[in-house]
């Protein structure tokens, strides 16, 4: 996988799926594309993507993370846009 998108000549974005969490996936996922919460700022909107695979991680109340995501999004001066992965 890494290197097809390695070969894209567009930019992408990355979100967290849930088969991405399979064996040693979460290691991977992070050396690759780095954490699996985070946001950026592109001109007036403010993207955060959120981890929001409670199953893999045994609904152990810590994910979705809506501690760090208020505190990325409330009171926010921008736009808002919230990319969500739906496992199918």
């Amino acid at each position: 996988m890494r290197g097809y998108l390695l070969n894209l000549e567009v930019p992408y974005l990355v979100l967290i799926g849930n088969h991405d969490l399979v064996g040693n996936g979460l290691k991977s996922y992070n050396q690759m594309f780095g954490d699996l919460d985070f946001r950026f700022v592109y001109q007036d909107i403010k993207f955060v993507f959120l981890n929001t695979n409670s199953l893999e991680f045994a609904y152990n109340g810590n994910v979705p993370n809506f501690g760090w995501f208020l505190h990325h999004t409330f009171g926010s001066e921008y736009w808002i846009k919230l990319p969500l992965h739906y496992p199918a």
